[in-house]
C-alpha cells in the first residue's frame, strides 16, 4: 500500500476511536458532572500538554537533524569522490584510468547495492565495501605514475580527499543504522494517549466542541509521530536520503571520461 494512504488510513483509524471514545463518554456522563473537575483538570491539562509538547518537538527536531546530516554526509562522500577524480588525473594514463575505473565502479555499487542494504538497515554493503578497497589500491598503484613534483602535490591531496571520502562512508553507513531507543517510543505514543484522553473528561455543553477538539488534538499528535517514524531511518521509507549525488557524480565521470578518450592526451587537473 502506499505509505501517503498507509499514514491516512491509520490518522483516520485514530480519530475514528476519538471520536467514538468522546461520544461514549458523553453518553455515560454529563456536561454538567464533567465540568465540575474543570478547573483542577485544566491546570493539570495544562502540564501536562506542556510536557508533552515539548518532549514531541524536541523528537521531531532530533529526528530531522540526524535526517539532514545523512542527507549532507551522503553529498559530502559524493564531492570528495568527485575531488580524487580530478586528482588523479595528472597520474599516467594506464594507472590513471585504472584509478577512474575503481571510482566509477565504487560509485556505482553504491547507487545500486549499498543503497538498498543501507535501507534494509543491513550496513555496509560487501561487494561495494570490496570496490571501495579496490579504489583505495588502485590509488596506491597511481603513485609510480607520478612524474613530477607538481604531480605529487595533486597525489598527495587525491590521497586526503579519499581519507575524507572514507570518513563520510563511515558515517554514512553508521546513520543508516540510526534509530530512536524504544524507552522513547513507548513515552511518545504514551504520552499522546494521555493528553488525549485528558481531553474525554473536560466538561463542555456542546458535544461537538468537544469532538473537534479531541479530533483536532488527535490527527496532529498521530501525524507528529508518523512524521518521527518516517524520519528516523534516513534511506528507508518514502520520506529517505537518495543517491541523487552519486548519480549525478555518475554522469559527471562519464563524460569526463569519454573527454579523456577523445583528446588522447593526459589533461593538467584544473582547480576544482
Amino acid at each position: 500500500m502506499n505509505p501517503i494512504m498507509s499514514r491516512l488510513l491509520i490518522t483516520g483509524a485514530c480519530v475514528a476511536v476519538t471520536l467514538a471514545g468522546v461520544f461514549i463518554l458523553r453518553r455515560r456522563f454529563s456536561h454538567d458532572v464533567l465540568k465540575q473537575n474543570n478547573e483542577f483538570l485544566g491546570f493539570i491539562y495544562a502540564v501536562v500538554g506542556a510536557v508533552y509538547g515539548v518532549y514531541l518537538a524536541f523528537t521531531i527536531v532530533v529526528v530531522w537533524e540526524q535526517f539532514d546530516q545523512a542527507d549532507r554526509t551522503a553529498t559530502s562522500e559524493a564531492v570528495h569522490l568527485s575531488e580524487v577524480w580530478r586528482d588523479v588525473t595528472v597520474v599516467a594514463p594506464p594507472l590513471r584510468n585504472a584509478m577512474h575505473e575503481r571510482l566509477i565502479a565504487y560509485a556505482s555499487n553504491v547507487v545500486e547495492r549499498e543503497w538498498a542494504s543501507m535501507a534494509r538497515r543491513s550496513g555496509a554493503d560487501p561487494e561495494t565495501a570490496k570496490s571501495y578497497e579496490d579504489a583505495w589500491r588502485a590509488l596506491y598503484d597511481a603513485r609510480g605514475g607520478v612524474a613530477s613534483a607538481e604531480d605529487l602535490a595533486f597525489f598527495n591531496e587525491a590521497v586526503r580527499q579519499m581519507n575524507e571520502l572514507g570518513m563520510q562512508r563511515r558515517l554514512r553507513i553508521l546513520s543508516s543504522e540510526a534509530a530512536l531507543p524504544p524507552l522513547m517510543w513507548v513515552l511518545l505514543v504514551g504520552g499522546g494517549i494521555v493528553t488525549v484522553l485528558f481531553t474525554f473528561v473536560i466538561g463542555t455543553p456542546h458535544a461537538w466542541v468537544q469532538a473537534l477538539a479531541c479530533t483536532a488534538l488527535t490527527g496532529l499528535i498521530v501525524c507528529s509521530l508518523l512524521l518521527v517514524a518516517a524520519l528516523q531511518h534516513p534511506f528507508a521509507g518514502d520520506i529517505r536520503v537518495t543517491p541523487e549525488a552519486f548519480q549525478s557524480v555518475l554522469t559527471s565521470f562519464g563524460d569526463r571520461q569519454r573527454a579523456l578518450r577523445e583528446h588522447d592526451v593526459t589533461p593538467i587537473a584544473t582547480a576544482r
